[in-house]
Order: C-alpha cells, then structure tokens, then sequence
C-alpha cells in the first residue's frame, strides 16, 4: 500500500501530463491536510520517480484546465470547487519565471 506522500506525487505527476479533475480534487484535499508539503516539491519529486519532466508552459497549460475539466466525481465529503480551482490557477503563478526567461 502507498503512503499519502506517494499517492500525493502520483497526483502530481497525473496533473502535469494528463490532468483529471478528480486529480486536482483529491491533491487539493491532501495538501490541504498536509500544510507543509509544497505542490512545487511534489512535482520535482514526480519528476525524479516518473523519470519524465513538463515544461512550465505545459503545465501551465495543465493546471489551467480545472476551470474546464468536467469529469467531477461523486463526492462523499463536500468540495467547494472555486477553492479548489483558485488554488491551482494560484500555483500557475510560480511558472513565470520558467516561461518568461531573458
């Protein structure tokens, strides 16, 4: 059985190559359980499991698609989907600089 670190990662690198949105919706409620650990950190973290890296404007690109997405799941606990949106389209933010190098 997997840790909720390694499903956590997995999650991760589900979202920057072939994002779901109950992806988003199950990562968004671990990072929010688990405060210290940083979405950026898990992607680096995908990176080395996975052997496989995204670009900043793909995942960009990636992480835009929560507004759009429509595969929501039956929910067992409620989930207010702007804030799960807000959070992602917030993490876009720290791409910039990887997209818009000089």
């Amino acid at each position: 059985m997997e840790s909720l670190y390694d499903i956590a990662v997995n999650k991760t690198h589900t979202i920057a190559f072939r994002p779901r949105l109950r992806d988003f919706i199950d990562l968004y409620f671990i990072l929010q359980q688990k405060k210290d650990w940083i979405f950026q950190e898990l992607l680096k973290k995908s990176f080395e499991k996975f052997e496989m890296k995204v670009d900043n404007l793909q995942l960009g690109e990636n992480l835009l698609q929560v507004k759009t997405l429509g595969d929501m799941p039956k929910m067992i606990k409620k989930v207010d989907l702007t804030q799960v949106q807000d959070f992602f389209i917030g993490e876009t933010e720290h791409l910039k600089t990887g997209i818009w190098k000089k």
